[in-house]
């Protein structure tokens, strides 16, 4: 949910919020393939419920020649209510008395920030730049991401 507010020259500010819910199961399976180290695992269900707040800045620009750019900014902060740590149980076939658990211990709250520039040569030529990017406690995640469109 969010609100487009216009500013100076078709500059846009959006605050917005966001709630999501997500439920993953992964049923329990066994390897094949590896010899003594194949693997059984244990089924298990993660469930995630995250609140995110930000804003987005929207300004566009022109390049020289007339060929629009429009440069964008975003942060928010991200919060997870339920499942922050994921486990996977696991066990050698070989063996099933050495087993162990793989742990994911994931931030309560991070910060999200993205940068981007998109422009159009043409109708049928466009493409952005842009970099997104979440920290949290002991965790980061950064992408940049890149297209270039032609359309016939």
């Amino acid at each position: 949910m969010g609100y487009d507010y216009a500013f100076a020259a078709s500059s846009r500010f959006e605050p917005y919020a966001r709630l999501a819910y997500a439920a993953l199961a992964t049923d329990a399976f066994v390897e094949r393939g590896a010899g003594v180290f194949n693997l059984a695992a244990t089924a298990d269900t993660t469930n995630s419920l995250q609140s995110t707040l930000g804003f987005r800045l929207v300004q566009p620009l022109g390049l020289p020649g007339g060929v629009p750019l429009t440069a964008r900014l975003e942060a928010g902060w991200q919060h997870e209510y339920l499942d922050a740590d994921a486990s996977l149980g696991a066990a050698f076939l070989a063996d099933s008395t050495i087993s162990f658990d793989i742990l994911s211990n994931g931030p309560r709250d991070q910060a999200l920030a993205a940068a981007g520039l998109s422009f159009a040569f043409s109708r049928n030529l466009d493409g952005y730049f842009e970099y997104r990017g979440s920290w949290g406690d002991g965790y980061s995640n950064s992408t940049a991401s890149a297209q270039l469109r032609l359309r016939f």
